[in-house]
């Protein structure tokens, strides 16, 4: 079932001056390759397109609706943390980094932003937090594609940099091929070495 746009509505309803953004993450779980934070800002006219959390769908689904999206509305942005940066400030914190970027990024802030998870991107800059929140909101889900399909780009570009990984295909996630082949070749720098099962190795030199 499509993200709905209710709670864009009712806060519409209230105060139709506001702008709504949604914020969300890709990349928390891998252990290779930067943390990616995507805003969306909202217009009526994405209501036409039926949006769900990038997790649900599939890699062509995700291009052709991040194609519809930045067609519609000019007004987003995709922030990095890279690997190192996840390993000097831990993940929250580099979510924050990520999420500061992306809206730093954009021509206007939003009035609120509707952020999937329960972690406050910016301090200051009201938001409502929604666990599972790119199923409940299309603007949140929006964002949630955009987010994942400008990493798995960036992977695919690491993977000609670095092809004994075989980023392309795993997109910095443990499954055991990659996992195997930290074990034959020891970490390149774009991975996180703060997180398991890399813990004990060091960064390759560039």
């Amino acid at each position: 079932m499509a993200a709905g746009y209710a709670l864009e509505h009712r806060l519409f309803q209230g105060d139709p001056s506001l702008s709504l953004a949604g914020m969300d993450e890709a990349g928390r779980g891998p252990i290779a390759g930067p943390l990616a934070v995507g805003v969306f800002t909202y217009t009526p006219t994405m209501e036409g397109l039926a949006l769900d959390d990038s997790k649900k769908l599939t890699p062509l689904q995700r291009l052709k609706a991040h194609k519809l999206l930045v067609g519609l509305n000019s007004l987003w942005a995709v922030g990095f943390a890279l690997a190192s940066e996840i390993d000097t400030l831990g993940i929250s914190k580099a979510f924050r980094l990520a999420a500061r970027r992306a809206l730093d990024a954009l021509s206007c802030l939003p009035s609120i932003l509707l952020v999937d998870g329960t972690l406050d991107p910016r301090p200051g800059t009201p938001c409502i937090l929604l666990p599972k929140g790119d199923a409940l909101s299309g603007t949140i889900a929006a964002a949630s594609i955009l987010a994942k399909t400008m990493r798995d780009r960036l992977m695919e570009k690491l993977d000609a940099r670095y092809p004994a990984y075989g980023f392309a295909a795993n997109k910095g996630y443990p499954t055991c091929h990659h996992v195997e082949r930290v074990r034959m070749f020891g970490p390149c720098p774009e991975h996180r070495v703060s997180f398991a099962p890399l813990k004990h190795h060091e960064r390759q030199a560039c």
